[in-house]
């Protein structure tokens, strides 16, 4: 597969510090960061990354700037998702040796993390509506399958189409039971017959015989 290039390092899949954690950020979030290829990155060193929630509305989306690690870099978020969940991302220790955030950056941070999590819940929530739907509308046609009859008598075509066919299997049972009767009646002409030649043969021979016995008199 070819490597990914910087000019489609699209997004980062990132781990905050702070509250560890885990989101897909644009990599222009990054501050001071052009990655070369997706392995230009160190998973040890901090980052100063922007955040927005870009769930809000423009004008009342939450922002703020965040230490965080990089665990990963891709062309868009749909590949990192599809790779996140195939993968067992590590995620290193590393050393924040930053100063202590204010309390405007704290109460920033929970609001961060409360609508992170907010999202998270509406994903699984959305998924799990969508596998009921799924489930019910599975068990409703095989409702339905079981309900409806094998040979369907609904419609008056249907039940002439299936009177026909049972006429047609009545003619042909009885036209098996002639057939079968006719072969018994052909069985006992034959073992008949044959009895009656072994009769003919028995009286043939007793007649050779015996005109053989008189041709010896003479």
């Amino acid at each position: 597969m070819a490597s990914t290039t910087s000019t489609n390092l699209s997004y980062a899949y990132i781990n905050f510090l702070k509250d560890q954690e885990k989101d897909i950020v644009p990599v222009q979030n990054i501050q001071n960061f052009h990655p070369k290829n997706a392995e230009d990155f160190v998973s040890k060193k901090a980052y100063m990354v922007t955040w927005r929630d870009l769930a809000s509305d423009a004008d009342s989306a939450e922002e703020g700037e965040y230490k965080a690690q990089i665990l990963m870099l891709g062309a868009t978020e749909e590949e990192l998702e599809e790779r996140i969940s195939h993968t067992r991302v590590r995620v290193p220790k590393i050393l924040d040796t930053s100063v202590e955030s204010s309390s405007d950056d704290d109460e920033a941070l929970i609001v961060r993390s409360t609508i992170a999590k907010e999202r998270k819940q509406k994903k699984r929530d959305q998924a799990s509506a969508q596998q009921k739907s799924l489930k019910t509308l599975l068990a409703e046609n095989i409702a339905k399958k079981k309900a409806s009859p094998l040979f369907p008598t609904s419609s008056k075509g249907n039940g002439r189409c299936l009177c026909g066919l049972e006429a047609k299997y009545e003619g042909a049972k009885k036209r098996c039971h002639q057939a079968e009767n006719k072969v018994t009646e052909l069985e006992a002409t034959i073992k008949k017959l044959k009895q009656e030649e072994e009769v003919y043969r028995t009286l043939n021979i007793k007649l050779q015989t015996e005109l053989l016995n008189k041709g010896g008199t003479f």
